[in-house]
């Protein structure tokens, strides 16, 4: 047996160990997922991810405020999804004042490139790709190329 068949095997064999982990911490997750190392998921309890989902290494996700995946999603290394912010008032101490939780959805056919933030309460809808080192703190609604800090229409698919 050659090299890449031993790294394809093992690599199948991790994903499918650390999606039982997530699944019995309370996640709901579709088939076909397949997920490489290093990530870290909090609040289980409050993610769904749809079927043929691939997540690339270092993957950082809060799900305290609620994370949707859809189906027919690539999300590439070092990508991070918050669902949840502090909240901040001048005068006050902002560690005391709590969190804001609000729900994040990735529609289906989706590809967040590299590096890419993806702050609360933002709504993906289906066909967008969002380009490497984006940060997206609202909605994208029109199919397309997103790119930029913060994330802006850039062209047609």
């Amino acid at each position: 047996m050659n090299i890449k068949v031993i790294k394809t095997k093992y690599i199948k064999l991790k994903s499918k160990l650390i999606t039982w982990a997530i699944k019995l911490q309370g996640a709901e997750i579709g088939p076909g997922f397949l997920i490489f190392s290093n990530s870290k998921f909090y609040n289980h309890q409050n993610l769904a991810i749809g079927s043929n989902v691939f997540i690339n290494d270092y993957f950082w996700c809060n799900a305290k405020g609620g994370i949707e995946i859809g189906n027919d999603v690539l999300i590439g290394p070092n990508v991070t999804i918050h669902s949840s912010n502090h909240n901040y008032l001048k005068g006050y101490v902002f560690r005391k004042l709590g969190h804001e939780d609000r729900k994040v959805i990735i529609g289906s056919n989706v590809w967040l490139g590299a590096n890419c933030i993806i702050l609360p309460g933002v709504d993906i809808t289906d066909n967008i790709v969002v380009a490497a080192g984006s940060v997206v703190t609202k909605s994208l609604k029109q199919e397309g190329v997103y790119g930029g800090v913060p994330a802006k229409y850039i062209k047609s698919i």
